[in-house]
């Protein structure tokens, strides 16, 4: 059933189980989802309707599913160092509930592999990127 509410991102909070990592988010992205196209066309293919000439690519879908990657944004603290170098672990992010009775969670096994510390502006707010590879 679709929601007759859009979700509003405030209030949105993720939570790493082992290493407690906490932060205030600014902005968070899921890459995506993809899986690989197997090519499945072969010499003797079948040629295309109403041509004589040409034959067409086939593909079947690959096997494996790639998760991607979850890009946060989150308030820089030089006290709270990002868990880089630790092993995988489950994170937990928290959806509002904005026109839903009880927020939504996402929980997924992953590792962080990529951070940038911080990043400073004139007049503005240290902030940091990190990546979370979503590897179940």
């Amino acid at each position: 059933m679709p929601l007759t509410i859009p979700l509003c991102a405030e209030g949105t909070d993720i939570a790493f189980g082992t290493t407690s990592f906490d932060t205030d988010l600014v902005s968070l992205r899921w890459t995506g989802i993809t899986r690989a196209d197997r090519r499945t066309t072969h010499l003797n293919s079948a040629v295309v309707t109403g041509s004589t000439e040409f034959r067409q690519d086939t593909y079947k879908p690959g096997c494996i599913v790639n998760f991607g990657e979850m890009e946060i944004g989150y308030f820089f603290d030089p006290d709270d160092d990002p868990p880089i170098d630790q092993p995988e672990e489950t994170i937990t992010v928290t959806w509002p509930k904005t026109g839903m009775t009880t927020a939504g969670t996402w929980a997924y096994t992953g590792y962080m592999n990529n951070v940038d510390p911080c990043a400073a502006e004139l007049d503005g707010q240290l902030v940091s990127t990190a990546r979370i590879k979503v590897a179940s």
